[in-house]
């Protein structure tokens, strides 16, 4: 015969498991997919623009119900990104991203709580970027579009080379600005129900 006194312990934390919100909320993890980065570098004479293509994104967000992110992380793969040139190329992932040595761009973020209790259509998030062996706040502007189960996301930020200790870039007397713009897109797919 099993002890009442054992019992009742067990019964009060599974009564505090099932009736408080805190701990009713399931969370979902979501993996990315289709996850793609870009950047845009404007140089100076500003008539240059130089478009950077092809950082591969993964990563994986948990969401607490539809109430809020727990936490998330997407890594960009550095050493893939592109501009068109092949001499410019070169010397960015040589000279400036150092993308041997540091292969990989990762933004962190925790406990993002959605108003009204809903993934929203735009937020702000503040995450930890780390780049080039540094690590800064950033503020990412997200956009949501839900389709089905799944949360299709772009994001923009700002970020200043020289914040991450990488040179500004000059060639044959073209500079680029120092804040660089950045753009990210994925889709998140739910791992579990």
């Amino acid at each position: 015969m099993i002890n009442r006194l054992f019992l009742k312990p067990i019964v009060l934390v599974a009564f505090i498991l099932c009736t408080n919100p805190m701990f009713a909320q399931a969370t979902i993890d979501y993996i990315f997919s289709q996850g793609k980065c870009g950047f845009v570098a404007i140089g100076k004479p500003g008539f240059l623009k130089i478009n950077g293509e092809g950082g591969k994104v993964a990563g994986k967000v948990i969401l607490e119900g539809t109430n809020k992110i727990v936490s998330g992380e997407a890594h960009v793969a550095l050493q893939d990104f592109k501009t068109g040139l092949e001499t410019r190329d070169e010397h960015m992932h040589n000279k400036y991203l150092e993308s041997t040595k540091y292969p990989e761009a990762i933004f962190k973020f925790e406990n993002v709580t959605f108003k009204d209790g809903k993934i929203p259509n735009d937020m702000t998030v503040t995450g930890n970027l780390s780049l080039h062996g540094v690590t800064k706040p950033v503020d990412a502007s997200l956009k949501f579009t839900l389709k089905d189960k799944e949360i299709l996301v772009s994001a923009s930020f700002t970020l200043t080379l020289t914040d991450f200790g990488i040179a500004i870039p000059s060639f044959m007397s073209i500079t680029v600005a120092k804040d660089v713009e950045v753009n990210v897109e994925f889709t998140a797919i739910p791992q579990s129900t």
